[in-house]
């Protein structure tokens, strides 16, 4: 008799783009300073921005932060290692 009509095959996952990048949910102070560190030989922010999906305004504002606190000043309330530093 007649066939059945074959459903067609659904991936288990939906795929991305091979462009998006898996982003960190909070940046850590070492990956922080690490594109601040690109920025400062002169490399250009908008590349830096595209590339890390940061925008460049926080970029700007890492930068910032970095040269007048250094790493310490990039950290955030929500770093384990600093949650454990205070008392």
């Amino acid at each position: 008799m007649g066939r059945k009509p074959r459903k067609p095959a659904t991936p288990s996952e939906p795929s991305s783009p091979p462009s998006e990048v898996e982003l960190p949910e909070r940046w850590s102070v070492q990956r922080k300073s690490g594109l601040v560190l690109r920025l400062l030989p002169g490399e250009a922010l908008d590349g830096v921005s595209r590339e890390s999906q940061v925008p460049a305004h926080e970029l700007e504002s890492w930068k910032r932060i970095f040269l007048e606190q250094g790493t310490p000043g990039l950290k955030t309330r929500s770093d384990p290692e600093e949650r454990d530093a205070i008392p």
